[in-house]
């Protein structure tokens, strides 16, 4: 080898570039300079730098270089095995703050790049205002830089503040902003969360009740301090205030108990409507309303007592109870089903009927789903799903807050 060339090749050793010149298109589709000289490339039609057919740089611009021993020569050709990448330096993590506020929990949780880091779960009842709940929920998460934020709370939303249905506690975008110090900040109902949960999150997320697995329009009810329903739509979630609607009862036992409860809803000037049931305070009420109609004395039973006995079978009232108010929550959904067309599926969320999940496993309970609207022998096709996990909606909430 002449001086000349060890020259040029002790200048490309050291990485110095020379304009190719003539280039022409070999096999591979790789451009490379014919006259170059030992360890002389060129680039392919994307941009990237070849050395005898090995590409200098990958996609994240680090070296690709066979990587050699120190203190040996080695001469120019290309060492045979796989090459060896240097590791990329990853780049700041998106953090995001998700809240799934209810009239009795609160849940908070901390995402960084999509993964759950850290829950925070407190009692909504036991704070004054939204600003003390969401300073103690970010005091209890590990400390961050947060870039998004979303809340879906229990209650409406109108523009920029929401409000609490069951509870006085609100928020509002301003204050949030302040709060948490995210660039892009959404407020939502709760539903619309759970909503998104439902559209987004695996389906092993859910348990299926009955029936088979179907594409469509999907739609949620969720019972807990209220009841709350959302209807979604290819990938939208259109959120209802379908529990503030009238009761429908079924048989004349119902209708005595709806009987009952109207003379003491009457009272306040309302309307018996399905939350005045299908909620936790709901299940005291059609407690009061059995022990009505059957002449029995009503113990001062709150909903999860009511609900143990009533699984337990030890007390008669409390079976018929939990039995009863399981009976209008398929009348309900096969209600909201009907009226949306959710040929996707119905799921059940709230902590309600997770606690009484054993009756809707089974036969009538889907044999009152399917009963729930005239004309509709299509129900019958419908699989109803179980929202078990406590979480479902603070990932939703996650989801909408990694949209922004």
């Amino acid at each position: 080898m002449d001086d000349e060339h060890r020259h040029d090749e002790g200048q490309h050793a050291h990485g110095s570039t020379v304009e190719a010149r003539g280039p022409v298109q070999p096999a591979h589709g790789r451009v490379v300079d014919d006259h170059a000289g030992p360890g002389q490339g060129g680039r392919d039609a994307v941009g990237h730098y070849f050395d005898h057919g090995i590409p200098l740089l990958n996609e994240y611009g680090t070296s690709t270089r066979p990587v050699r021993p120190r203190g040996r020569c080695y001469n120019r050709r290309p060492l045979s095995g796989p090459v060896k990448t240097l590791p990329t330096v990853p780049g700041p993590r998106t953090v995001i703050l998700a809240g799934d506020i209810g009239g009795t929990n609160a849940r908070f949780g901390c995402y960084a790049d999509g993964e759950r880091v850290g829950v925070a779960e407190l009692d909504a009842e036991a704070f004054p205002n939204g600003e003390e709940l969401l300073a103690a929920a970010l005091a209890e998460l590990p400390p961050r830089t947060i870039d998004a934020c979303c809340l879906a709370v229990a209650g409406p939303v109108f523009g920029d503040e929401a409000k609490l249905t069951n509870i006085d506690i609100a928020f509002s975008r301003t204050g949030i902003e302040a709060a948490t110090g995210a660039s892009a900040v959404a407020l939502v109902n709760d539903m619309v969360a759970l909503g998104s949960a439902v559209s987004g999150l695996p389906d092993d997320r859910f348990e299926l009740l009955s029936g088979e697995p179907r594409d469509g329009v999907k739609c949620v009810l969720a019972a807990g301090t209220g009841l709350g329903m959302v209807v979604v739509a290819d990938g939208k979630c259109l959120p209802s205030e379908g529990g503030h609607a009238r009761i429908a009862p079924v048989g004349a036992f119902e209708r005595e108990l709806i009987s009952f409860s109207e003379s003491e809803v009457e009272l306040h000037g309302g309307v018996l409507a399905w939350e005045h049931y299908l909620s936790g305070r709901g299940v005291e009420a059609l407690y009061r309303a059995v022990c009505a109609v059957w002449g029995a004395k009503p113990e001062w039973f709150d909903a999860e007592r009511i609900t143990r006995r009533g699984l337990a079978v030890e007390d008669p009232v409390c079976h018929t109870t939990v039995e009863t108010w399981a009976g209008m929550l398929a009348t309900a959904a096969g209600g909201l089903a009907v009226t949306s067309l959710s040929f996707g599926g119905v799921y059940l969320g709230g902590s309600i009927p997770v606690a009484v999940a054993e009756f809707l496993r089974g036969a009538l309970f889907r044999r009152r789903f399917e009963d729930a609207a005239w004309a509709a022998d299509y129900l019958k096709e419908i699989p109803i799903y179980l929202v078990a996990d406590p979480l479902a909606g603070l990932d939703g909430a996650h989801l909408i807050a990694a949209e922004r």
